[in-house]
């Protein structure tokens, strides 16, 4: 049986707001997080074996834009979440 290892889950507002309260952040870090989730117009979830190892997303400068300004947050040291263990 092939286990799945890493999973990338588009995630909507909801959704990230409930994977963010478990985070440890400090007050800068929070504010950080909490603008991010609410401009970001995509975001994304990385987990590796369930267990959540980072989220990203983009913010558009405008409504209107064709670019964007990426983010991203990683939970811990992803080396020490092994992919071969």
């Amino acid at each position: 049986m092939i286990e799945n290892i890493v999973e990338i889950r588009r995630i909507n507002s909801d959704e990230a707001a409930r994977l963010t309260r478990n985070m440890t952040l400090d007050d800068t870090g929070e504010k950080t997080m909490e603008f991010c989730l609410l401009m970001s117009t995509v975001m994304w979830a990385g987990f590796i074996r369930g267990e959540l190892a980072c989220l990203w997303g983009v913010i558009p400068p405008s409504l209107m834009s064709n670019q964007a300004y990426a983010w991203l947050n990683t939970q811990r040291s992803l080396r020490a979440m092994s992919l071969y263990s």
